[in-house]
């Protein structure tokens, strides 16, 4: 048999200061480590060929590879010193892509797969949710990811069907590309990065959001109660946040178990290709992307969004597997 799968966990996924803040999960390393045993096991019983690991700083790899034992795949562990931070990611999944996987499993949230989406060009990529908001990444179990990233790297031709290229919003400052996001974009007031969560949506004044399932908490749920956007769709939304009386009132989900009224302003339906250009609304300091205040900027500066249709590539794995069960897509036994 043929295939290669990529496995990345981020050992600090699910463990920044929301835990304080909001009744966020906080996922430890030893659930991390089951959610990796489980996938590998599953490859391994499907047969794939190859599984390419990448070390983190706390050892999560190191643990899991001495408890599986002896296991009929081979495994690549990549030759890297783990710092502990976002580099890591990129450097991973880099090396994943240039060694040719098929499909690459990320341990992580949505800021995790934002990192890595920076490098995985066409490899389409099995996100499972260790993280806060987790609007990209899927909750399933870890057996789920396993079976479904063996079945695309046994069947890449066949599968690139079942697979969604999303889109990503790219954050331009004074003319420059500066980042990129994945579900949101958000001008805030917090003077500095700091701990990076935007723990306090009132300090939001606009954002513009790419998905907003009806499921989603965050940035994402408040675009959700205007209008649901998928991830295939090529739409986005724009929102103002204030206390205009004239407003649009509704209730969102703005954090793991944080219900707040919300006052909505200004909305507005991009398209991918279009630029939002930020009316700013309030003072802006810093540019959050996917809940994480990662730019800090100007008041004067120009902030503008392109709203870009090449974003990393997404397994759907419900359609991937319910193809299995119609007979689109065979496995070998």
């Amino acid at each position: 048999m043929v295939g290669s799968v990529g496995i990345l966990v981020n050992p600090v996924s699910g463990t920044d200061i929301r835990r304080l803040s909001s009744y966020a999960n906080f996922v430890d390393n030893n659930q991390k480590a089951y959610i990796l045993l489980k996938a590998v096991k599953v490859l391994e019983g499907l047969g794939v060929n190859k599984i390419i690991l990448a070390p983190d700083f706390y050892g999560i790899i190191d643990k899991t590879l001495d408890a599986l034992g002896k296991i009929a795949v081979d495994v690549d562990l990549i030759d890297m010193e783990p710092v502990g931070g976002p580099e890591d990611t990129l450097v991973s999944v880099d090396y994943m892509v240039r060694r040719n996987a098929d499909c690459i499993i990320i341990l992580g949230g949505d800021g995790t797969v934002r990192v890595a989406s920076k490098v995985s060009k066409q490899t389409p990529l099995i996100p499972v949710s260790t993280g806060t908001n987790n609007v990209v990444p899927y909750f399933i179990d870890g057996s789920v990811a396993g079976f479904a990233a063996g079945v695309v790297a046994l069947n890449r031709e066949s599968s690139m069907y079942y697979s969604v290229r999303i889109k990503k919003l790219d954050v331009v400052i004074n003319g420059e590309s500066r980042d990129h996001a994945l579900v949101d974009v958000a001008l805030t007031d917090y003077m500095f990065r700091g701990s990076k969560a935007v723990i306090d949506v009132e300090r939001v004044g606009e954002a513009i959001v790419s998905i907003a399932k009806p499921t989603s908490i965050g940035l994402a749920s408040i675009g959700a109660m205007i209008k649901p956007i998928s991830m295939e769709s090529d739409e986005a939304i724009y929102f103002s946040l204030g206390e205009d009386s004239f407003g649009l009132k509704l209730r969102a989900l703005t954090g793991p178990g944080v219900l707040k009224n919300i006052t909505v302003n200004g909305v507005k339906i991009y398209k991918v290709g279009d630029i939002v250009v930020f009316n700013r609304t309030k003072k802006t300091y810093t540019v959050a992307l996917d809940g994480e205040r990662e730019i800090e900027v100007d008041p004067s500066d120009e902030i503008k969004v392109y709203i870009n249709p090449e974003g990393p590539v997404i397994v759907d794995i419900e359609s991937l597997i319910k193809a299995i069960a119609e007979g689109f897509i065979k496995i070998n036994f």
